[in-house]
């Protein structure tokens, strides 16, 4: 089921809602009103594998089709190069007349490469451009994978929206494969995440599969013919708005305006060396859980204690944002039927002027076990607070020192400026209720 917060300042989705319809509404907008009146320099950025790397492949068809609808701009093509990173001096696609701006397509596709590749280079080749436009094409190098590729692709997302919180971010469920189905999960699972994270969508698998021969489009079961790669590049110039008569197929999905959370990665999507990343773990261990998470969602965090006593995980907020404000935590969390203690699920929305005991909720044997539940706990900042932040507990108890460690799931965390409100109930998702994972 669906919950909302509401708060002083805006209502928002603690859990990610449905698909809702598709919309006509053209990805890169912001883009093409820099483009149409001249304005400035524009950056877009590729991300994929070997279906895109190639100057018979769409990305460089794309570069060409841009080149004719604006011939007053310099066109320079950068491919990326797996031992050198950029190169420094770009391919020269046009001059220009008067050639003031330029648009740069980045394209950073390589052989082989998966979601993960991509997310390596994140903050380290895209983010720095702030691209005014990111397309990610993963799928073919993920085997059977559907789960982890979702996750690593949401990664990825949010750690360019987190960098370039300006830019315009588009997922591309690339062609069908012959001979398997792969391609059509994963496909699914890049819809659910744009409906989830406001994020377009483009079908170029839907393009292939409308031919009613899609095979017949590949060269090896896997890679489009030079033929096929136009209609791939056309169905991502039409979604693109730029020129076509009638609308690709893309969808711009969302459900509800959210404000700006106070916090990074709190649906844990991205990890780094083995630890959630802008999150500080105190005697505990975070591993990804791909079987234990609630629907919609295709993943949560694992949170165990490693030696008796007191367990949990920590991040701050920007206490130029939060001193002498009301905030209201919401965490998405899970706690086993049998629990040793009964300390553990603890919440605390803490800062450094107030007693500890003041700013928390505890997770005790009131709370639910074997499910999944909100916690939420709000509380005003200490207006003299130097640092502040939110705690999530595996284990708040010192004197804990019998039985298996504690452990906790927990899917998302939310924190946002405004007083506590109550949750309510919106839908139940198709299938039922939620159901708890396996202890």
């Amino acid at each position: 089921m669906r919950f909302t917060v509401t708060t002083a300042v805006a209502t928002f989705a603690l859990v990610a809602a449905a698909s809702v319809p598709a919309s006509s509404t053209p990805i890169g907008n912001g883009l093409f009103q820099i483009l149409d009146v001249g304005a400035s320099d524009v950056n877009i950025v590729v991300a994929g594998d070997s279906t895109s790397d190639e100057q018979d492949e769409w990305v460089y068809l794309l570069t060409l089709d841009l080149a004719r609808r604006y011939p007053a701009y310099r066109v320079a093509y950068y491919l990326w190069n797996k031992g050198a990173g950029w190169p420094s001096t770009p391919q020269n696609i046009q001059d220009g007349a008067p050639g003031t701006h330029v648009i740069n397509i980045w394209n950073l596709s390589a052989s082989g490469a998966t979601e993960e590749y991509g997310l390596n280079y994140a903050e380290s080749s895209i983010v720095p451009l702030q691209p005014d436009l990111l397309l990610i094409s993963y799928g073919h190098n993920d085997g059977t994978d559907t789960v982890r590729f979702r996750w690593g692709i949401q990664s990825l997302v949010q750690t360019v929206a987190a960098g370039s919180p300006r830019t315009e971010i588009g997922l591309i469920a690339q062609n069908p494969e012959t001979g398997n189905t792969y391609q059509q999960q994963r496909a699914a699972e890049l819809e659910l995440l744009a409906s989830q994270l406001d994020l377009a969508f483009v079908d170029v698998l839907g393009a292939f599969e409308a031919t009613g021969a899609p095979d017949s489009y590949l060269r090896d079961g896997v890679h489009p013919t030079p033929g096929a790669s136009y209609l791939w590049e056309n169905t991502v110039f039409a979604s693109m708005g730029a020129g076509a008569d009638k609308p690709g197929p893309v969808r711009r999905v969302g459900a509800v305006a959210r404000p700006v959370n106070l916090i990074r990665f709190g649906d844990f999507s991205r990890f780094v060396k083995g630890k959630p990343d802008a999150w500080t773990l105190k005697n505990a261990k975070a591993t990804v859980d791909f079987k234990s998470a609630e629907a919609p969602h295709r993943f949560a965090v694992r949170l165990t204690e490693q030696t008796p006593g007191v367990s949990y995980i920590y991040q701050p907020f920007n206490i130029r944002l939060v001193r002498g404000q009301w905030v209201t935590v919401a965490v998405r969390l899970y706690v086993p039927n049998d629990p040793k203690s009964r300390t553990i699920g603890m919440v605390g929305v803490v800062d450094n002027r107030t007693d500890a005991s003041a700013t928390t909720q505890l997770g005790n044997g009131d709370n639910p076990r074997g499910q999944y539940y909100w916690q939420i706990v709000s509380r005003k900042i200490d207006p003299t607070a130097t640092s502040a932040g939110v705690t999530v507990y595996i284990d708040s108890s010192p004197t804990q020192t019998t039985g298996t460690p504690s452990t906790i799931y927990v899917q998302q965390v939310l924190a946002v400026l405004g007083p506590e409100a109550p949750l309510v109930e919106d839908a139940t998702p198709p299938g039922g209720p939620h159901q708890p994972p396996s202890d």
